[in-house]
């Protein structure tokens, strides 16, 4: 069954922020947490899972069954807006959830352009190049 995604607030708490990304879902939440102690910016990792339109029961599946629960894959995964972590995800929720997207999923649900900056805009990307190109560390293939 598909809910109405509820939508951030610039002014929330960090904590305001992972209880809605995590959508309720514990094994989630400690994944965020996760983020919050490996991430040099965890922040702008929350706002890309946003920005990528993936929470709860989507984050938890793209960090065991896409990076097989290790925590430095999935950041750089989701900070590279890896196509084939969002395809799994979207291919094992079929139906049950928002799709997820490698762009543009803030504006989805806030009918409005996102105010905070992602990692992608403050350049702390490790997946892009010298030239600003997104590279893919895992091929295309896969």
């Amino acid at each position: 069954m598909r809910t109405a995604r509820v939508r951030l607030s610039a002014d929330a708490s960090m904590g305001e922020l992972i209880t809605v990304v995590s959508e309720g879902h514990p094994d989630s939440v400690d994944i965020l947490f996760l983020v919050f102690q490996h991430a040099t910016f965890p922040a702008a990792v929350l706002l890309d899972l946003d920005d990528m339109n993936m929470r709860g029961k989507q984050i938890w599946l793209a960090f065991h069954q896409v990076c097989d629960g290790r925590i430095t894959h999935f950041i750089l995964r989701v900070t590279c807006r890896d196509v084939a972590l969002v395809s799994t995800v979207n291919a094992l929720t079929l139906g049950e959830h928002e799709q997820a997207v490698c762009h543009g999923g803030s504006e989805q649900h806030l009918g409005q352009k996102f105010s905070f900056r992602s990692s992608r805009q403050l350049n702390q990307n490790p997946g892009r190049s010298e030239t600003g190109e997104h590279k893919n560390p895992w091929g295309s293939h896969q």
